[in-house]
């Protein structure tokens, strides 16, 4: 219980200078912000990522210091309400505010839907990047050998064996959410200059054969695997 308590607190202070710097804004009177290239970061952190999470925020803002660009960051915290966040490249660049969700499943296909399509409303560009961020699991052979880590969480008789993105601990549902990534594929709107997975076992060509109609560029950021990147 304490560290659910400390965890959420953590959270909050991190969250903290992106709340007064920000502004309630009304999603029907949205001015657009024209731009050549707009990314998406989707964070489906409700889980124990949740602390990696955190760490890659930071990270991203000192990084965006040196860029020039709009990044967009959807992240579902596992100890506090969705939120979509901005982040304008170049020094001094902070990280805002634009929308704060009531608890809903992120490893749902419709919310990955509607945040996409959001964020093209919001910042209309040339061109597109998203980068999918969470757990996941690719097409794997039944004589796989997961490491150690890994083969405990297979114990969970909630979590899929394969063909998996995002995992979502409080879906508003008994149980544990995932995303099936046929599915997502076929939901997912537009189309992407790339997509980035900073995702385990996304390096499968059957990964990127399901996403070949959705981007130009697959790449797998991190995870194992040995495939890494693939033009479409």
């Amino acid at each position: 219980m304490k560290f659910k308590v400390f965890s959420k607190i953590r959270f909050f202070f991190l969250i903290y200078s992106v709340m007064i710097f920000s502004a309630c804004h009304d999603s029907d009177k949205i001015e657009p912000e024209y731009g050549e290239r707009t990314v998406l970061i989707y964070m489906a952190a409700d889980n124990n990522l949740n602390k990696d999470g955190e760490t890659n925020i930071k990270s991203i803002l000192k990084g965006m210091e040196q860029t020039a660009g709009r990044l967009v960051i959807y992240i579902d915290p596992r100890y506090d309400v969705p939120r979509l966040l901005t982040v304008k490249g170049g020094k001094g660049c902070r990280l805002d505010t634009l929308e704060t969700y009531t608890e809903e499943n992120s490893a749902s296909p419709e919310v990955l839907a509607r945040v996409v399509k959001e964020v093209q409303k919001r910042y209309p560009a040339s061109s597109y990047g998203l980068v999918l961020w969470s757990h996941g699991l690719g097409w794997v052979p039944p004589e796989y050998s997961f490491p150690g880590g890994y083969a405990m969480r297979l114990l969970d008789p909630d979590m899929p064996r394969t063909k998996y993105y995002a995992e979502d601990e409080h879906p508003g549902t008994t149980g544990k959410a995932y995303m099936d990534i046929r599915e997502m594929a076929a939901r997912l709107p537009g189309h992407f200059s790339f997509i980035l997975w900073d995702v385990c076992f996304m390096g499968g060509i059957e990964v990127a054969y399901e996403l070949r109609n959705k981007n130009r560029l697959y790449d797998r950021l991190s995870g194992r695997g040995d495939f890494q990147r693939v033009s479409l």
